[in-house]
């Protein structure tokens, strides 16, 4: 936190983005640029070139030299300008970083990223103070799976969310025109079921699709999977099923998994998915039912066309904030948000410290599930929904 003599400090800034991209990552990039040139003590600012990486080989782009009108589209493109990386920072890169750093006069270092990232930003932070590097180093959440912890939603996830949301209920709608008994939407998180709950966000009845939802939390249970997919059919005549494709069995192995070296992410973690694929063989040879499978995967995270305001407004005042508390001396900490009502949606800001984020992942609570486990409470939608924005789309049925 903040130290007696540190107010003063001047020096260059640099930000690096970390792990999956988002629709509205670059809008915090935008909120750091935009408050740093407002500072006198920030006298360069730079941007890692792919994240961890940049900071590993001392790759920036001079971002003062970047067009005004470059700078000012960035809250309103997707993905990352700067590149991101999923590249663990291994024990000997720190002192590769720490001198690169030196070597700019970095004095201000920015981290926007997810529990991955928060863990190489906090020990980047430690060492620094170690050695005597006097650097403010802060954390600026990101992530579509909304599994930070200390933070009561994570910028990405509501932008989204609403894309799912919408897709699932559009799903729905084309197994309405053309009859097809039973679509299977699988959607990303290894761990955590925020976004395959956030497929129920745009329903407004029954009749609207997703039917059944299943998140990594609970276990699955094949069985019970095909009891209701029939129910649900019998009922309806058609079923939108919503799966995460990090659901688990009774004994915590994953129901469809990859299995080769080559299927790992930068942290040696085995890559989910094609769950859905599983499934629908699975209901074909057990109830006979024809099946599509469908799979949004990384059109998820990075779309902009379903972007939600409130998760891009936030998301560029983080970095803002971010910006403010490093030059009043603070360092170690993520910028947190603080959720202040639900109706009318009212967010703040908040900090914790790095060391308490980094590594740490959040499931989704128990109770917002229904007892069955396969489809969201009251609960969640109340939590969930206004992190979507205004305006979900309401389409009509014929009244006869």
């Amino acid at each position: 936190m903040a130290t007696a003599g540190t107010f003063s400090l001047r020096g260059n800034l640099v930000f690096a983005h970390g792990g999956g991209t988002t629709a509205v990552m670059n809008a915090s990039l935008y909120g750091v640029i935009r408050e740093a040139l407002r500072h006198s003590q920030v006298e360069g600012i730079y941007g890692a070139r792919h994240g961890a990486q940049g900071l590993i080989e001392g790759n920036f782009i001079d971002l003062r030299r970047e067009p005004s009108a470059v700078i000012d589209a960035l809250p309103g493109t997707p993905a990352s300008v700067l590149g991101s990386s999923r590249r663990r920072i291994e024990p000997d890169d720190y002192d590769r970083i720490l001198g690169n750093l030196r070597r700019y006069n970095i004095r201000f270092l920015f981290f926007n990223g997810g529990e991955g990232t928060m863990l190489g930003a906090a020990e980047l932070a430690r060492l620094a103070v170690e050695r005597g590097h006097d650097l403010r180093v802060m954390g600026i959440p990101k992530t579509v799976d909304n599994d930070l912890v200390r933070t009561d939603h994570t910028p990405g996830y509501g932008s989204a969310a609403r894309y799912l949301a919408v897709a699932a209920l559009e799903l729905g709608r084309d197994s309405e025109a053309i009859p097809f008994p039973i679509h299977i939407m699988e959607t990303i998180g290894r761990n955590a079921g925020w976004l395959a709950a956030a497929t129920i966000l745009a329903a407004r009845s029954p009749q609207d699709g997703p039917q059944l939802v299943y998140v990594p939390e609970i276990p699955f249970v094949r069985e019970k999977f095909l009891a209701d997919v029939e129910r649900v059919y019998k009922q309806l005549g058609r079923l939108v099923a919503v799966v995460s494709e990090g659901v688990k069995d009774e004994h915590g192995e994953p129901v469809y998994n990859t299995s080769g070296e080559s299927d790992r992410d930068g942290f040696g973690r085995p890559l989910a998915g094609n769950v859905s694929v599983e499934l629908a063989r699975l209901i074909g040879r057990e109830l006979g039912l024809r099946v599509h499978n469908e799979k949004p995967g990384l059109c998820t995270r990075v779309s902009a066309v379903w972007v939600s305001p409130p998760d891009r407004e936030e998301a560029q005042q983080a970095g803002e904030v971010a910006v403010r508390h490093a030059l009043l001396g603070v360092s170690g900490q993520m910028v947190t948000l603080e959720r202040v009502s639900s109706s009318p949606y009212r967010c703040g800001f908040g900090l914790a410290a790095l060391a308490e984020v980094g590594g740490h992942q959040r499931a989704m609570p128990r109770e917002f599930m229904n007892e069955e486990g396969n489809y969201p409470a009251e609960s969640f939608r109340r939590y969930a929904l206004p992190l979507l924005g205004p305006d979900l789309p309401h389409y009509l049925r014929l009244s006869s």
